[in-house]
């Protein structure tokens, strides 16, 4: 949008531009005639002079504007370029707090399973408190894996 405007602009200068010089106007001609020493009003300024005056200043107003949104578009995109880099940074986090909460969970699953199986065991077996224990410590580190998958996944949440 900016850099159209900018291009309408330009394209605006060039025909006033042409249509000014075309019609034998200057713009090293003075704009105001030089007026004699006397307490006489001036006379009017011609109506060439007034147009050739009028014109000069909107082509500087033009050529002001134009500027400023050429700055202002030069701005834009750099302020583009960092909002993309954040981006990009932003999607690599994402990635590897997804890739981290799913190596979380399977872990937690794998724990959630051999807790599982041991405390099967042990029951079956009437092998006792060693293999309870054992079933316990795996229920443990499956609560932490699961702790650390579920702040993974706060995280994520925020970010997204």
């Amino acid at each position: 949008m900016v850099s159209h405007q900018s291009t309408n602009i330009r394209q605006g200068l060039r025909r006033l531009r042409s249509r000014f010089f075309s019609k034998g106007y200057h713009l090293d001609e003075p704009t105001i005639p030089s007026r004699a020493a006397s307490s006489d009003p001036p006379p009017p300024m011609p109506e060439r002079l007034i147009w050739r005056t009028k014109c000069t200043d909107l082509v500087a107003r033009m050529n002001a504007f134009a500027t400023e949104v050429d700055i202002e578009q030069r701005d834009h995109n750099g302020y583009l370029a960092d909002e993309v880099d954040q981006r990009r940074s932003d999607n690599a986090d994402i990635v590897d707090l997804r890739q981290r909460m799913a190596r979380e969970y399977t872990l937690t699953c794998q724990w959630r399973d051999t807790a599982n199986r041991s405390a099967n065991l042990s029951e079956e077996a009437g092998q006792g408190i060693d293999e309870m224990r054992s079933a316990i410590r795996f229920l443990d580190m499956a609560e932490q894996a699961m702790k650390r998958a579920e702040d993974a996944l706060t995280e994520l949440r925020k970010r997204a």
